[in-house]
């Protein structure tokens, strides 16, 4: 598999998020939002689903 089918690529950065949003209560930004749609496509794309991640 390649570096851009690993799991990890597609879930860089997400803990941050997730741990910004549950301190703080504020929703994702649309800017977040549209990253990890463009993300899990790619991840969809590659051949990995939500739960292989």
């Amino acid at each position: 598999m390649s570096a851009a089918g690993e799991p990890a690529v597609f879930l860089e950065g997400l803990d941050r998020i997730l741990t910004e949003v549950a301190d703080t209560g504020r929703r994702l930004t649309r800017d977040e939002l549209e990253s990890r749609r463009e993300l899990g496509e790619q991840a969809a794309e590659a051949g990995l689903g939500l739960r292989g991640m």
